[in-house]
C-alpha cells in the first residue's frame, strides 16, 4: 500500500458583490385584476439592472414574477393571477435583488375582480377616436371611487 503525502491546493476566487435595498416612493397602477396581467411600474431610487430582480405581491411564493429594469428610478413588474393561498385583496409589494431575500417595499397592491359588462351602447364612430361608448354591468367602482375605470 502506497501512501500519497503530495497536497494540491488551488485557491479558486470567488466574488461577493454587496448591493444596497432600493428605496421605493410609489407604484402605478395601485390595483389590478384578480385575473392578473396588470405591469406595476415601481418608482424610487437605486433601481439596479440585474438578471436575478424580482417583485412578490403578497406573502404567497406562488406570487413571484421577474421584474424588469426600466432605468435607475423604476422597474416593471407583470401580475399573475392572484393565488388562492393569498387571503387579502390588498397585498405588500415586496423586491429582491437575488431572486431569495425578499425586502418590504412599503408599497400595496390591491386585487380586484374584473367588471362584469352586461351591455354596450354606441352609435358608431370615427377613426380619430372621441366616440362615447356606454357600458353597462357592475364592479366598474373597484376602489369605490365613480370615474376612476378607463377603457382602451
Amino acid at each position: 500500500m502506497a501512501e500519497n503525502t503530495q497536497t494540491s491546493s488551488q485557491l479558486i476566487p470567488l466574488t461577493f458583490t454587496y448591493l444596497r435595498d432600493t428605496t421605493f416612493t410609489s407604484l402605478s397602477p395601485t390595483g389590478g385584476p384578480t385575473k392578473g396581467g396588470s405591469s406595476v411600474t415601481l418608482e424610487g431610487f437605486g433601481m439596479k439592472n440585474i438578471s436575478s430582480l424580482m417583485c412578490r405581491f403578497g406573502e404567497d411564493s406562488e406570487m413571484i414574477v421577474s421584474a424588469t429594469y426600466l432605468n435607475k428610478f423604476q422597474i416593471l413588474c407583470k401580475t399573475i393571477e392572484k393565488s388562492i393561498l393569498t387571503l387579502s385583496n390588498i397585498v405588500k409589494v415586496y423586491t429582491s435583488l437575488n431572486g431569495q431575500n425578499f425586502v418590504d417595499s412599503g408599497l400595496f397592491f390591491e386585487f380586484y375582480s374584473s367588471p362584469n359588462i352586461t351591455s354596450i351602447d354606441v352609435n358608431g364612430g370615427i377613426n380619430e377616436g372621441g366616440t362615447i361608448v356606454t357600458l353597462s354591468g357592475t364592479g366598474f367602482d373597484v376602489f369605490g371611487e365613480i370615474g376612476i375605470t378607463k377603457c382602451r
